[in-house]
């Protein structure tokens, strides 16, 4: 009798063993796909496109970002360099108008005195994937300016695990205003069809405001005031991102291509 209870404690013990084994394989494997996003192996190529406050589309252009394993000099520890390359039309552009005023009139000025558009060709900024959040710097120059004030895309890694999650970041601070509250909703949404294969998707949906809300805040709602809407899968990151801000101006970036390099 003690035999028998021995030799079924055995056996479920190597079950129970080659389940933990799998989970952790699966975990792992998971991880290993987002981390491999920082290799500097592949380009990722955008439809990016700005609409103004009176639902007039600006720019429709390409984004390309590269993701690197080069160390970014301002968080070397945590973060790696993501380039960012601007393939603007000026043609489109010209219509272009910041809707704050100080840096309006500075575009203003630089045209009238060099008689081109301010505009940068490529930047470099960071982010970075560990145990817990896959993250990237948005594009902050052109007119993309004002994601620095709205919802950085971050995706919770135990959110692969789940089919709704919930979280907030809180510790991105603007210099002397407060800090940035993002609120975070995560739904899994199923497969679909991207890039020639069936991939699991997740939603994501995040609202971003300013701490504390005082009256400073209650005048310049329409700046730190907005939402982002995303589709995020673990072999390519985001693929869809959709800004949209307080005064009606939206910004959207939508994953066409990949490119190994």
């Amino acid at each position: 009798m003690n035999l028998i209870k021995l030799e079924v404690q055995l056996n479920l013990n190597k079950r129970g063993t080659l389940v933990l084994l799998l989970f952790f394989f699966n975990c792992s494997h998971l991880f290993a796909q987002i981390e491999d996003y920082f290799s500097g192996n592949r380009s990722y190529h955008y439809n990016a496109i700005y609409i103004d406050s009176l639902g007039d589309t600006i720019t429709n252009e390409i984004l390309t970002v590269i993701p690197t394993d080069k160390r970014w000099f301002f968080q070397p520890g945590k973060q790696m360099v993501v380039k960012y390359i601007f393939n603007t039309d000026t043609s489109q552009y010209k219509n272009y108008r910041d809707p704050d005023e100080i840096f309006r009139e500075m575009d203003e000025d630089y045209h009238t005195k060099k008689n081109k558009y301010r505009l940068t060709e490529k930047t470099k900024t960071g982010g970075y994937c560990n145990d817990d959040f896959f993250y990237l710097h948005p594009p902050r120059t052109n007119q993309y300016r004002r994601l620095s004030y709205s919802v950085h895309p971050f995706f919770n890694l135990r959110s692969l695990e789940k089919k709704h999650d919930e979280f907030t970041i809180d510790f991105i601070k603007l210099h002397t205003k407060g800090r940035l509250i993002q609120k975070f909703v995560i739904d899994s949404i199923g497969t679909k069809l991207f890039n020639d294969k069936k991939l699991a998707f997740w939603k994501v949906f995040a609202e971003s405001t300013l701490d504390p809300v005082n009256e400073y805040y209650e005048q310049n709602k329409w700046r730190y005031k907005s939402s982002f809407d995303a589709l995020f899968c673990e072999e390519y990151g985001f693929i869809e991102m959709n800004y949209e801000f307080e005064i009606g101006v939206k910004i959207q970036f939508k994953l066409f291509k990949i490119e190994e390099l």
